[in-house]
């Protein structure tokens, strides 16, 4: 009969194994469909059948034999990289093998295959290469066939619900990626939420177009990798400069980078991009995103119009409600925040941002710290599974827990976050916050807050605070040995120099005073050129000039220290530069004083008389205000108790301290005299 086609054993077993794949799918679930028009990869059809009814919905199959060379649990195949190139065109394919010796088939996602040639740097579309060796893991069985079920219908309704349930700004990308069905996995791995597999494998088989640079980016921005984010974005933005979409993306990345970084120029710069796009274009999340932008500038009340607006084309936006209830907030209409936030959860009880919000209400406004730890805790636990910045849950749990006085539990807290966000500016004040106000309840915490102290000091040297909450602890211990030198070394931080001997020759007591109030008085300081315009008319050794200087700032942070606690430093401040510095302006008349009666003084002994004129200054403002305050309380029939009730009545309280020139010239007189007789 001539030379005629051979029928090699491997044609019996692929007919075989097709036959045998059709006995084990499940009816109820698929149907196989045969493929004509030639076999270029694909040998059928997977069609997906839901409750009895046929949908169209398919993904094509590629079947092979062997026979199973191995004892191991798995199976080695070499796959035709042809034939991969060629399904991959495809959303959805399958690869099947079906081992001869086991009657057992494996199987894998062409998607997942191409996954692992990338990751051994094979390039699928350029090599000379035939095959790639690839090892199928997952059995082909009945619950196999389940997953491939679900996910085709689940991939499916995902590619139709873009219509409902994407932003404009996505549905936008997404359709500009339609049209290429490589990209289609793509978007399935997008809406999935899978969004670091859609950066890897951009980046691993070097896609670069303008749409691509856009998704990549909305990825990023969906992690909250907003640097990442604009840096694809402008290049995207590079090859299409005048796409108003990729520009209102562009807008929504500088807003939140902006927000969270808190640099309102970055916002602004967002703000000016949207307002020159025309608002024919809006949508409803260019007025949500529009709206982010208002309140990152702090402007509440007009970023609750553009929510609302948003509201209008969107009333079932859950993020739209949270970020409404943040203006109620910041207006203290607390009752329609939390209106906005008991609705948002329950559009979606797993918004973790609308669970945060809430919390912080509830502990901030509410004091209800119990029921704000555990929606905290349930944020934490969906928090888990995704993308979302924890480092704000755990700052708000430890900080609910210290207002419970659960110290040790709210540094754990904050200890926890620290290990995932080891940079995060507000666990790290947070702890340095707790450790301030708790160090004299445990001798443990007091080592650790005088530890953070210490090293933040030796970090930043000229951050006087740091300085003075350590300088509290010395004090409190009565610890010298380092109250001293550090005590020393700040002073001379701020400009004030004085001899060793001033410090170590003053009462504890005065010390103390002294650097509680020393930025006090570093404000009178420079506001009135203490040292300088105050002693011109006199020839004093700098020695000298700092011995009076340094007794001055004695009184004055005296006088401070006993005021402070019924006026406000802001207010107290203000008033002294007013009075303390009439006083001043009369230096010429006080020097002619001194001069007439002392002619024949020498200098130093002028000095000695104008120091003590100096160091009873405070003095004499202090007897003047309680001079002032007693008049006060008599003339409104005030018992002794209600000064701090006379403090908040009253609109001008400069008035009670507005002395007059004569009793303190007569008051600097009688020092004179008083020093002349010495």
């Amino acid at each position: 009969m001539g030379n005629l086609p051979q029928h090699h054993s491997s044609h019996k077993q692929e007919a075989k194994s097709l036959g045998k794949l059709r006995e084990i799918l499940p009816n109820d679930l698929f149907i196989l469909r045969s493929e004509d028009g030639g076999d270029y990869g694909v040998d059928r059809i997977l069609e997906v059948v839901n409750d009895g009814n046929v949908t169209n919905i398919r993904a094509h199959v590629q079947v092979k034999s062997q026979k199973k060379k191995t004892k191991s649990e798995n199976i080695r195949f070499p796959v035709p990289i042809n034939t991969i190139n060629y399904l991959l065109n495809t959303i959805h394919s399958l690869f099947i093998v079906y081992s001869v010796d086991e009657d057992a088939f494996y199987w894998e996602w062409t998607r997942q295959i191409a996954l692992s040639a990338n990751g051994k740097q094979i390039d699928l579309e350029s090599t000379n290469q035939k095959t790639f060796s690839y090892t199928f893991q997952n059995t082909l069985d009945a619950s196999a066939f389940e997953d491939i079920h679900k996910k085709l219908i689940s991939d499916n309704q995902l590619l139709k619900d873009i219509e409902v349930d994407c932003r404009p700004l996505e549905k936008s990308l997404i359709e500009s990626l339609q049209s290429t069905v490589t990209y289609r996995e793509l978007i399935l791995l997008y809406l999935q939420g899978k969004y670091e597999v859609v950066i890897g494998f951009v980046r691993d088989n070097s896609l670069d177009n303008p749409e691509i640079n856009s998704l990549v980016s909305w990825c990023y921005y969906q992690i909250h990798n907003y640097q990442q984010a604009l840096r694809f974005i402008v290049k995207a933005l590079k090859k299409k400069p005048s796409d108003s979409q990729l520009l209102k993306m562009k807008a929504a990345i500088l807003c939140d980078k902006g927000r969270r970084e808190q640099n309102k120029e970055m916002v602004e710069d967002a703000k000016a991009i949207m307002l020159n796009i025309s608002r024919d274009t809006w949508g409803w999340d260019d007025y949500y995103n529009f709206g982010n932008m208002l309140a990152g500038l702090e402007d509440y009340s007009e970023a609750l119009e553009y929510y609302k607006k948003a509201l209008e084309s969107n009333p079932k936006d859950p993020r739209i409600l949270k970020n409404l209830s943040e203006c109620y907030y910041y207006l203290k209409e607390h009752e329609k925040e939390m209106e906005c936030l008991d609705k948002a959860l329950e559009l979606n009880p797993d918004l973790i941002e609308a669970l945060i919000s809430k919390a912080a209400t509830l502990g901030n406004i509410f004091g209800e710290y119990h029921q704000a730890i555990k929606l905290l805790n349930q944020a934490l636990r969906i928090s888990e599974n995704g993308y979302f910045d924890n480092s704000v849950i755990y700052y708000w749990l430890a900080k609910f827990h210290e207002d419970l006085g659960e110290t040790q539990t709210a540094l754990s807290l904050v200890g926890s976050g620290q290990q995932i966000y080891p940079g995060d500016k507000s666990l790290k004040s947070l702890r340095l916050s707790i450790l301030i106000n708790s160090w004299d309840k445990d001798e443990q915490i007091k080592k650790q807050a005088i530890q953070l102290l210490k090293e933040l000091i030796s970090r930043f040297p000229k951050d006087f605070g740091l300085r003075k909450e350590l300088l509290k602890i010395y004090f409190e211990e009565k610890n010298t040995e380092e109250a001293v030198p550090l005590l020393q070394e700040s002073l001379e931080f701020v400009g004030f120099n004085f001899s060793d001997e001033y410090v170590s020759n003053l009462e504890y007591e005065n010390l103390r005073i002294l650097f509680n109030n020393v930025d006090s008085y570093m404000v009178y300081r420079e506001s009135n050129n203490i040292g300088k315009e105050f002693f011109k008319n006199f020839d004093l050794k700098i020695k000298t000039l700092q011995k009076i200087e340094f007794k001055f700032a004695i009184q004055f942070a005296k006088l401070v220290d006993q005021i402070v606690p019924d006026l406000s430093e802001s207010k107290l401040i203000p008033i002294l530069e007013k009075h303390l510095k009439e006083f001043i302006d009369l230096n010429e008349f006080c020097s002619e004083l001194l001069i007439k009666k002392h002619k024949t003084d020498p200098v130093e002994r002028q000095s000695d008389k104008m120091t003590q004129l100096v160091i009873v200054l405070p003095e004499i403002l202090l007897i003047e205000f309680s001079r002032q305050m007693g008049w006060l309380l008599g003339q409104n029939n005030y018992d002794d108790n209600s000064k701090d009730q006379i403090l908040k009545e009253l609109n001008h309280i400069d008035e009670w301290f507005d002395l007059s020139i004569e009793p303190i010239v007569k008051g600097a007189h009688n020092v004179i005299r008083w020093s002349s007789s010495k």
